[in-house]
């Protein structure tokens, strides 16, 4: 490619200006756009073209930088809603926990212990809900808008997790102390796993998405 001090005073300063009007742009697509602009004024000037028509065929450099902002903006791919699957982590983590709390509060209030037994759909619930919101965070195949809205329902969901473990431990200690009951101790081990998998989860959300994108060339 001609160096850019071989280029005529023209053409250097067109190329000044388009250096200035392209800072909006983003990183990637304005070195491309420099660089194939350059390359163009290079070949020209090389070849002896008449200077001041391959800038008017070009066009103002704010015009060239507003097509290629255009062209950026089509590119980008629309943002898609959450997966089904984070919704169902969702659903399963509330309703789970809830089921858990409810189990739990009337084995407080009557004393009987087969009213645990309402907690262990609960508790396979949670914990499925869980595991698909971990899976799905490990998962990198989202835009980043929708990985962006991904992590903010996550980051809520793992707090939601962590927070109903905290209680449900906070619950069987209670059952004990007011019933005497070891197996009282039953209702900590989903809450063991709530507090657990929301705080892998929310370590998860705290990750860097990577970055991609593909632009594609222009003159």
């Amino acid at each position: 490619m001609t160096e850019a001090t071989a280029l005529p005073p023209a053409a250097q300063h067109y190329l000044e200006q388009l250096r200035l009007e392209s800072a909006r742009l983003p990183r990637a697509d304005r070195q491309q756009l420099l660089g194939q602009i350059s390359e163009h004024l290079g070949e020209a000037a090389g070849e002896g073209s008449e200077i001041d028509d391959v800038l008017a065929r070009l066009g103002s450099p704010r015009e060239l930088v507003a097509e290629a902002g255009a062209e950026t903006a089509e590119q980008a791919p629309a943002p898609r809603r959450p997966s089904a699957m984070l919704w169902l982590a969702a659903a399963a983590i509330v309703v789970g926990a809830l089921m858990l709390l409810w189990g739990g509060s009337l084995m407080l209030v009557t004393g009987r212990g087969r009213t645990l037994l309402l907690a262990v759909p609960g508790a396979v619930l949670a914990a499925t809900g869980v595991v698909l919101l971990v899976r799905r965070l490990r998962s990198g195949d989202d835009d980043p808008a929708t990985a962006q809205a991904r992590r903010r329902i996550a980051r809520t969901l793992s707090i939601a997790a962590i927070a109903a473990g905290a209680l449900l431990l906070i619950l069987s200690g209670a059952l004990v102390l007011l019933t005497g009951r070891g197996r009282s101790l039953l209702i900590a081990i989903p809450g063991i796993v709530l507090a657990i998998g929301g705080s892998i989860a929310l370590l998860l959300t705290a990750r860097r998405p990577e970055r991609s994108g593909v632009q594609r060339g222009r003159i």
